[in-house]
């Protein structure tokens, strides 16, 4: 079995991959002797496939920090990531928007107990919720993704009903329009991956209290299920699920 042939398993779930997706490393016709997948294939996660003799990692986000040129190549992070995925001759494939299609969506929507939808359809879905404070479904988004801290932008006080979902980096400021469509849609909290200052601005102008789980936190979720359906597609294969940790730490 080659690793093109393990990602049709992938294919056939979506109409078609996005620009961004697809083999981006290693060779698609390899024998796969095991495969891992993970939301980035960060050094750590290549040497958790490597030290398991997975030889075919699929991966969430991209692995090679961009840059117009070449030259990306050799960066200090992107060089040390080659290095493993050459001495271990490990393909990689990235399955970005497919991914949040068939699994991490709905994992995550599943996880912080969202039901009814009240508006919108696909990613732009408004979900209700019993009438609650931003306090308290911050406090129940820490508890359903297992976190100690969580931050919140907006008025913890406000009481909220349909909540809007930026999960990944859709809460980010390179996202903002998402955050509009999901307004659009009668949203008046956003519980999302990653935001950052600017983003936050535009939620606080616009009255939407932001609840910011963590980027890699509110889809690792979705990725485990990937894995399981993989490993169930493929019963004599070794699938292996790589949890990337928090990159930080509060102090």
């Amino acid at each position: 079995m080659t690793a093109r042939d393990v990602v049709h398993f992938i294919e056939d779930q979506v109409p078609q991959l996005s620009g961004e997706e697809g083999f981006q490393y290693g060779d698609p016709e390899a024998e796969v002797a095991g495969v891992v997948i993970c939301w980035m294939a960060t050094v750590p996660a290549l040497r958790f496939a490597a030290d398991h003799g997975c030889n075919l990692v699929i991966a969430h986000e991209a692995t090679f920090q961009p840059d117009d040129s070449q030259r990306q190549y050799e960066w200090v992070p992107n060089r040390a990531r080659r290095e493993i995925l050459d001495a271990h001759r490990i393909a990689l494939f990235r399955s970005h928007w497919s991914a949040d299609t068939i699994c991490i969506f709905d994992e995550f929507a599943r996880l912080l107990g969202l039901g009814e939808v009240s508006r919108g359809e696909g990613f732009y879905r408004v979900f209700a919720i019993e009438p609650t404070t931003v306090r308290r479904l911050a406090d129940r988004a820490k508890q359903a993704m297992g976190l100690e801290t969580i931050r919140v932008a907006g008025d913890l006080d406000k009481v909220v009903s349909r909540v809007g979902l930026a999960w990944g980096g859709l809460g980010l400021y390179s996202n903002v329009g998402f955050l509009q469509k999901i307004l659009e849609n009668g949203a008046d909290v956003a519980i999302g991956g990653e935001s950052d200052d600017i983003a936050m601005r535009f939620a606080l102008d616009s009255d939407l209290p932001f609840i910011e789980t963590g980027h890699s936190v509110s889809e690792n979720p979705g990725l485990r299920i990937l894995s399981q359906q993989l490993a169930e597609a493929f019963p004599r294969l070794k699938v292996l699920f790589f949890e990337n940790p928090l990159p930080y730490r509060w102090l």
